[in-house]
């Protein structure tokens, strides 16, 4: 009998840690990967685009490179999170590049998605080769305060 309770405690350990250490990290995007090059590109679509925006693109670079495509949480079907913040965002895109040991990416962002690889840049800039920027609003302040100065 004792032996049976040594047993039982053995094997709900093991359950825990599996259930504890064995799940996969959630990200506030979904992300699809295609092609298989040396090199990775990472695309981030604008506010409120899907992934999908890249698809065109990506069909000329999948065969060289390997192409990482995101999807924010709360657009287009992927799931909405409480914590949604460009900041969040922006640190998450980093970790998921640190986790994945993705090296170098080139970041190519449309709209926010160019904002969220300019942050990413300036921050984390030796995780990135480069980043690639369409029609990005950089200085968001001068949108509606044309003497707005940057420090």
């Amino acid at each position: 009998m004792k032996n049976y309770k040594i047993l039982k405690m053995v094997v709900l350990v093991i359950a825990f840690c599996v259930n504890g250490y064995g799940q996969t990290k959630t990200y506030p995007f979904e992300i699809t990967k295609t092609g298989n090059g040396n090199q990775s590109l990472l695309f981030i679509p604008g506010f409120a685009c899907s992934g999908e925006v890249w698809n065109e693109t990506i069909s000329k670079f999948e065969a060289n490179y390997t192409c990482y495509t995101l999807t924010m949480a709360g657009f287009a079907g992927v799931e909405p999170q409480a914590k949604v913040t460009f900041e969040y965002w922006k640190n998450e895109i980093a970790n998921y590049i640190k986790e994945q040991s993705i090296e170098k990416p080139i970041l190519i962002g449309h709209s926010m998605g160019g904002g969220l690889a300019m942050a990413i840049a300036s921050e984390y800039p030796n995780l990135i080769e480069k980043i690639i920027v369409v029609d990005a609003l950089p200085f968001f302040s001068a949108l509606m305060n044309p003497d707005a100065k940057s420090k």
